[in-house]
C-alpha cells in the first residue's frame, strides 16, 4: 500500500474523540466543574510502544501549538483549560477552549453543561502528540485505553528508534580519513518491495559513524567512493587511486550486499573495510545531448544494478567524466524536461583510462490509451469507446460521465517509482485516445480504476497487462493499451469475526476517526485473474462491489499493513492458514465471515 493510507486529513475528526472520552457514565455519575469558573482538566501519559514504560519528561503539544506541557516522572501530563463561557447576550470567548470530560467530584452535571460541552467539544480543531528525543517522531496517536483505578486514560505511545552505527576501517597508508556512509531502507509501494534512500553519514576523526531516528524495517548500508588524494602533493601524471563502494557486511555491489534487520528500539553495528584500488579516467562522449534540460547518469556493475559508484555529466562539453577502478559497467543517461531521451550501454576499464566512445540518447516514448465499454446494464450501452480527455484527476470521459483513471507505475527497484499519470488527449481534442508522454524506457504496472465496472481486460501488442508489465524499448514504438470495462463484477460484503470482543481488546479507539481503519485485503492468487482490492471496515462491516472475477485469499487486518508485498508469494507466506479462499465468477454474490489479524503479531 502507499503510504497515503495515513490519513493525514481527518485530524480534527480525532479531537472529537479524543476530548470526548465517550463514557457515557462519567457524564452521569461525576460533574465535569465543582464551580463555573473551575477549569477542565485533561490528563494522560506517554507510555514506550515496545515496554510500556512511562515515558518522562515529553513534551506533549496540541498540533496547532496551543497546548503544550512536559510529562512527570512518571510519564503523566495534564492541561488544565478553562470552559469557554457561552453566555445568551453576554461575550463569548473569541476562540472556544478544548475542555475533556474529567472526573472532580461527585453529582451529576445539568444537561445543559453536558449540551455546552460537547458543543465545544465540536469546535475543537487540534490533536495532541508528543516527541522526546530518541523517539520516532509523528508515529503516535492518542488513545483512551482501560484502566482499573480511573475508567478510561488517555495514553501515547512512543515508538522507541532503531540506531545502526559502526565504523569505516580505512588502511594506515590512506591519505584521507574520513568518508561517507550511505542508507538505503526496503519501502513497499503497490504491493511491491523496493529500495530508497534513507540516509548519509559522514564518519567522523576516528571513521565511526551513528544513523539515529530510524523505523524498524529491513537496511542496507554501504560506503561512497572515496579518492584517495594529497591535495597538497598532488601529481597529475601519478596513478590515481581510490576506495570502490563495499557493502555490509563485505559484497562489492548492492544486489549481494546482506540486509540488517532493525525493530524498534533495538541497535547493530555494521563495521565497513574499503579497498584501496586503482582508478582511471572515464570520459564517454554525449552524441545528441542538449544543453539545458539537466541530465541524470547512472553507473553501476553489469547485471548488478544499484547505488554507489558515480560520474558526472559535463554539459558544457557534452561529456561523461569521472574515474571508475577495473570493471566492466552499465552506464545510463536521462535527459529531462521536454522531449526527454534516454540512453544505455556497457563499457569495461581495463588498467587504463576509458575515452572516445560515445553513447547516442533516444527519444522516451509515448503510449496512447483507448478504453471501451461493455456494460450488460439498461442505462447503458452494449458496447462504447470511451472519450478521454485530460483532466487533472484522471482520465475523464465527458460524453457520458464515466470515469476511467489509467496509471503507470515503474517497477524500478531504486527509487523513480512514483506512479505516472497520463498527460494529455493525442491532438488536444476530447474524442482522441489519451497520451502518457516522456516516459523512460523500463518495466511498469498499468492499473486501471473505473468509477463504474472494472477492467476486464488490458494489454498492448498481445501481452495480457493484468498479468505482466509493459515494458518500454529505448527507440521502439509501442503498441497502445487497450482497455475493456464491464460491469458484472462480483459483489462481496461480510463482517469481522467477533468484532466487539476485537474493539475491547484494542481498546475505545479501535478503529475511530483520525486512526487507522482496519481493513480487509482481496489478494489474487498466482495465476488468477483476481485484481487487488481493499475494503474500509465500519462497524466491523465491509462491502465490495465490482470485484474483478477471479481466485483471492482474503484477508482482514487491525490497520493497513503498509509493509505487506501482497505481490510476493514468499511474504504472503506467513499469513498461511489466516486467509480465507475466495472463488468470484462474474456477477457473484458472496457473504463472508473473516477472522481479524493484528498488524503487530
Amino acid at each position: 500500500m502507499s503510504r497515503s493510507l495515513q490519513l493525514r486529513g481527518p485530524r480534527v475528526l480525532l479531537a472529537f474523540s479524543l476530548f470526548f472520552c465517550g463514557s457515557a457514565g462519567s457524564l452521569a455519575q461525576e460533574p465535569l466543574f465543582e464551580k463555573k469558573e473551575d477549569p477542565g482538566v485533561l490528563k494522560g501519559i506517554v507510555l514506550n510502544s515496545i515496554t510500556h514504560v512511562p515515558v518522562s519528561r515529553a513534551l506533549v503539544h496540541s498540533l496547532d501549538n496551543r497546548l503544550a506541557t512536559l510529562t512527570n516522572d512518571q510519564g503523566r501530563f495534564e492541561f488544565r483549560i478553562p470552559r469557554a463561557e457561552n453566555q445568551s447576550g453576554g461575550s463569548a470567548s473569541a476562540e472556544p477552549a478544548p475542555v475533556a470530560i474529567g472526573a472532580s467530584s461527585s453529582g451529576a452535571p445539568s444537561s445543559q453543561v453536558a449540551e455546552q460541552l460537547a458543543s465545544q467539544v465540536a469546535a475543537i480543531s487540534s490533536q495532541l502528540r508528543a516527541r522526546k528525543p530518541g523517539y520516532l517522531t509523528d508515529t503516535n496517536a492518542p488513545e483512551f485505553v482501560a484502566s482499573d483505578d480511573e475508567g478510561e486514560t488517555l495514553t501515547i505511545a512512543l515508538v522507541p528508534e532503531a540506531l545502526l552505527t559502526g565504523r569505516v576501517n580505512l588502511p594506515s597508508e590512506a591519505t584521507v580519513d574520513r568518508s561517507q556512509v550511505q542508507l538505503y531502507r526496503r519501502e513497499v509501494q503497490e504491493g511491491r518491495g523496493g529500495w530508497t534512500q534513507a540516509g548519509v553519514a559522514a564518519t567522523d576523526s576516528e571513521g565511526e559513524f551513528r544513523f539515529a531516528d530510524l523505523p524498524a524495517g529491513e537496511y542496507k548500508v554501504f560506503t561512497s567512493e572515496i579518492l584517495d588524494r594529497d591535495q597538497m602533493m598532488f601529481d597529475p601524471r601519478a596513478q590515481l587511486y581510490g576506495f570502490p563502494p563495499v557493502y555490509y557486511p563485505n559484497a562489492s555491489d548492492f544486489d549481494t550486499a546482506g540486509v540488517v534487520h532493525l525493530a524498534a528500539g533495538t541497535a547493530a553495528s555494521a563495521n565497513l573495510t574499503p579497498v584501496r584500488r586503482e582508478y582511471y579516467p572515464v570520459r564517454i562522449g554525449v552524441a545528441n545531448g542538449s544543453r539545458g534540460n539537466g541530465h541524470n547518469v547512472l553507473v553501476f556493475p553489469q547485471g548488478h544494478g544499484g547505488p554507489g559508484y558515480s560520474l558526472a555529466y559535463n554539459e558544457r562539453e557534452q561529456l561523461i567524466e569521472g574515474l571508475l577502478p577495473n570493471g566492466a559497467y552499465t552506464l545510463e543517461v536521462l535527459s529531462f524536461g521536454q522531449g526527454g531521451a534516454t540512453g544505455q550501454m556497457n563499457f569495461s576499464v581495463r588498467g587504463g583510462p576509458f575515452v572516445g566512445r560515445s553513447i547516442s540518447l533516444l527519444p522516451n516514448s509515448s503510449v496512447s490509451v483507448i478504453v471501451k465499454h461493455e456494460f450488460e446494464s439498461g442505462d447503458s450501452p452494449a458496447a462504447a469507446v470511451e472519450t478521454l480527455s485530460d483532466q487533472p484527476q484522471g482520465a475523464r470521459n465527458t460524453a457520458s460521465g464515466r470515469d476511467v483513471q489509467v496509471t503507470l507505475i515503474p517497477l524500478e527497484e531504486f527509487g523513480g517509482r512514483e506512479p505516472t499519470t497520463p498527460v494529455r488527449p493525442s491532438n488536444g481534442i476530447g474524442d482522441q485516445p489519451l497520451v502518457f508522454e516522456n516516459l523512460k524506457p523500463g518495466r511498469y504496472r498499468v492499473r486501471v480504476e473505473a468509477a463504474k465496472g472494472y477492467a476486464a481486460t488490458v494489454s498492448s501488442g498481445g501481452t495480457d497487462l493484468l498479468r505482466q508489465p509493459l515494458v518500454l524499448s529505448p527507440g521502439v514504438a509501442t503498441s497502445p493499451i487497450d482497455v475493456t470495462v464491464r460491469d458484472d463484477g462480483a459483489h462481496v460484503q461480510g463482517e469481522i469475526e467477533h468484532w466487539a470482543e476485537e474493539a475491547r481488546a484494542h481498546g475505545s479507539s479501535f478503529n475511530a476517526p483520525g486512526h487507522l481503519p482496519a481493513c480487509v485485503y482481496l489478494v489474487p492468487r498466482s495465476g488468477s485473474a483476481g485484481q487487488f482490492r481493499v475494503a474500509w471496515v465500519n462497524d466491523g462491516k465491509f462491502e465490495l462491489s465490482q470485484v474483478p472475477p477471479g481466485e483471492y485469499e482474503v484477508l482482514a487486518f487491525d490497520r493497513p499493513p503498509l509493509d505487506l508485498e501482497y505481490e510476493s508469494s514468499e511474504a504472503m507466506q506467513k499469513y498461511e492458514g489466516k486467509w480465507q479462499g475466495l472463488h468470484l465468477g462474474p456477477g457473484a454474490k458472496e457473504n463472508l465471515k473473516v477472522p481479524l489479524i493484528r498488524t503487530d503479531e
